[in-house]
């Protein structure tokens, strides 16, 4: 900051050092008053609307993982119609169940009316593996 500078702002924040100061204090000060707040009436008051459990209306992004492999981007650009990717995963081995990208169970492939789902074998949970 340059002196007239620090100047100007010592003068502002003490209007006895400055007339530029001292009016403008005054002039801040002639229609100061406090703010008085209203009463509030009953239409303010909490309305009984039926709770709502966010846990339960919430909705969650779930994948099904059968499994994964690596691929150097040079494969991966040529990839085509028709190319074959192996991964880890063998034929009946459990896929992994996540919501939210995280872990929530694993469970194994079916086809039912002709599509996929999953029927749950393990849930996941802080403490380790329960069976379902």
């Amino acid at each position: 900051m340059t002196q007239r500078a620090l100047s100007e702002a010592a003068a502002l924040s003490d209007p006895a050092e400055s007339s530029a100061g001292h009016e403008l204090a005054g002039k801040e000060l002639e229609g100061l008053r406090p703010y008085e707040l209203p009463d509030l009436d009953d239409s303010c008051a909490p309305i009984d609307a039926p709770r709502i459990d966010p846990h339960r209306s919430a909705d969650v992004d779930v994948q099904i993982v059968l499994g994964r492999t690596r691929m150097h981007l040079e494969d991966v650009l040529k990839l085509r119609k028709g190319a074959v990717v192996p991964f880890d995963a063998r034929a009946g081995d459990p896929v992994e169940i996540y919501a939210d990208g995280r872990l929530v169970g694993r469970g194994e492939m079916l086809v039912l009316d002709d599509c996929f789902c999953v029927r749950v074998v393990e849930v996941v949970t802080d403490a380790g593996l329960e069976a379902a």
